[in-house]
């Protein structure tokens, strides 16, 4: 990870691995298990461990689902690993960028995009989900390179993307006098999310906090095109990541049209458009109020009375992304609704695909969202209705499939509800989290949004 120490390898005995695992699993009741290795898939016996995972679900219900990051240069054992576990993984793709100056600068390499494109249909094909990573202000990045980096990944097949601010690891070559010289960079600090408390100690209480220097602006992207590619991280992390509108954007690649032309239209109206656009601007505010010029001042601010009062109550030092996509799920979801089926109408327009099967495809497929995703607390809300199109075919296509082709030659009742055995986990989920918008935006970070929708039935 940057350090020549981390470079080590090491790997217990299988038998000892999986012995820690039945450990684990006979005194846990939380559903996910997340594996504390940067490179999971890289040894041969991981697919073994892969494979007692899994068995271990079919038996036991347990681990529901699985947080790790995965090996990006194994894609024959990660696609063995994924049809082993399935729905309870993501396999990783991760590039920082794919700008080749930014490559060159950070002296990393990347597989293929075609070796991206085959890993993603496989795993995909075996039910698991994908995942890439980019940063933000990478030495010699700008505002379309950041851009394209993500448009690279989503048309290639990634479904989640994972986006990151350049963080000043200390010991690293990028964190050092000499990068930052050469670079120009512009930092700022800040508190970890998450790593502030108080302690005892010989009878003396302390307030600690954690903090990390980010880099905000480099010679080639000023701090206005770093504030602009932050909302559309924010616009990913809402519409796109965790499965939130996979069935819009979904149709919309059936009709012709890209995932990432789709991803900016629906960015262009959510910034513009009533709440949401006050949304965005507290999503600033917040980020500004967090992050201070230099170590001195962030210390300085820590040591003030009732600063980490003001962290652990949250009025500083929440991971924004995850708040701000929280609290539009749970509070703005027809804001949400409406913008993303208008952009999605509107690129199939331009694509000439909006015929009258396909207008009312969309018409029913957001009335089938409403049901599947609003009000994720309220786990026993049930919905009935009438449905033209046959939407579990839909989803057996990854909803990758024309509109006229999932036309019935009679309307189906459709029945959307949690299954008892989904209720049980997912009051599991919420036990370990709890439901406040805090601990949900908690929750959101560490697992999958997807566990908490609801399933439809038609007959």
């Amino acid at each position: 990870d940057g350090i020549g120490y981390m470079n080590l390898l090491r790997r217990f005995s299988q038998d000892r691995i999986e012995r820690e695992l039945a450990y684990v699993r006979a005194r846990t009741t939380v559903p996910a298990l997340m594996l504390a290795d940067l490179n999971w898939g890289l040894f041969p016996e991981d697919v073994d461990t892969a494979r007692w995972l899994a068995e271990s679900k079919a038996a036991k219900g347990w681990p529901r689902s699985l947080l790790a990051t995965t090996a990006k240069n194994q894609k024959k054992r990660m696609q063995e690993i994924a049809a082993l576990l399935g729905d309870s993984i993501s396999v990783g793709a991760s590039v920082q960028s794919t700008d080749p100056v930014v490559l060159e600068n950070i002296k990393r390499s990347n597989i293929s995009v075609d070796t991206i494109v085959e890993m993603t249909t496989s795993t995909r094909r075996a039910g698991s989900r994908t995942i890439s990573e980019v940063i933000l202000c990478l030495p010699g990045d700008t505002k379309d390179k950041h851009i394209r980096s993500i448009d690279d990944m989503m048309d290639a097949g990634i479904r989640d993307m994972n986006t990151f601010q350049f963080i000043m690891l200390p010991g690293t070559e990028a964190a050092s006098d000499a990068s930052k010289a050469m670079f120009a960079y512009q930092t700022r600090f800040r508190v970890l999310p998450g790593c502030v408390g108080r302690y005892t100690i010989f009878g003396r209480e302390f307030g600690v906090a954690e903090t990390h220097e980010v880099c905000v602006a480099n010679a080639t992207m000023p701090i206005e095109d770093y504030l602009a590619c932050r909302d559309y991280h924010l616009t990913l992390a809402i519409f796109n990541n965790g499965g939130l509108f996979d069935e819009v954007l979904g149709v919309a690649q059936a009709l012709g049209c890209k995932r990432s032309d789709v991803l900016k239209r629906i960015h262009d109206k959510a910034i513009a458009v009533g709440g949401m656009a006050d949304l965005y601007w507290q999503f600033r505010e917040d980020e500004s109020r967090n992050f201070h010029a230099d170590q001195a001042a962030i210390d300085a601010f820590i040591a003030a009375p009732g600063t980490i009062d003001g962290y652990l109550s949250g009025f500083y030092g929440n991971n924004q992304i995850y708040w701000y996509k929280t609290l539009a799920t749970v509070e703005k979801f027809q804001d949400l609704i409406v913008i993303a089926f208008a952009a999605v109408r509107e690129i199939a327009q331009a694509c000439h695909a909006l015929d009258e099967t396909a207008q009312a495809y969309l018409s029913e497929l957001s009335t089938l969202i409403v049901a599947k995703k609003s009000d994720l607390l309220d786990l026993d809300r049930e919905f009935e209705f009438d449905l033209s199109f046959d939407f579990v075919e839909a989803e057996r296509r990854d909803y990758k499939a024309l509109p006229a082709d999932l036309k019935l030659s009679e309307k189906k009742r459709a029945h959307v509800r949690h299954a008892d055995e989904s209720k049980d986990v997912i009051r599991k989920y919420y036990a370990q989290y709890g439901t406040s918008l805090s601990e949900l935006s908690y929750f959101i970070h560490r697992d999958n949004l997807s566990v908490l929708y609801r399933s439809l039935s038609m007959g």
